[in-house]
């Protein structure tokens, strides 16, 4: 298990450079952790590649799993089908 810290500033301007950190993470068959902790907000940007990369972990039989979301985050993840 690997874990990623999201960056507080994370959307649409920077959201290469989290691709890249999740593509860089993700191994075939592990756990991928993506930390919230100093995120207040998202933008779509972040919930669409999160999308994206649940369905790639899949196809590599790893999973993507998220924590310490602040209310105002799990709302937005909420909105973008992300969590239920």
């Amino acid at each position: 298990m690997s874990t990623l810290q999201i960056q507080k500033d994370t959307g649409i301007k920077n959201i290469t450079s989290l691709y890249e950190d999740i593509q860089g993470a993700l191994t075939e068959g592990e756990e991928l952790v993506l930390d919230f902790a100093d995120v207040q907000r998202v933008d779509l940007s972040v919930i669409q590649l999160i999308m994206s990369a649940q369905q790639h972990a899949r196809k590599m039989e790893s999973v993507i799993k998220i924590k310490n979301v602040s209310d105002d985050v799990r709302e937005q993840l909420f909105i973008g089908g992300l969590i239920k």
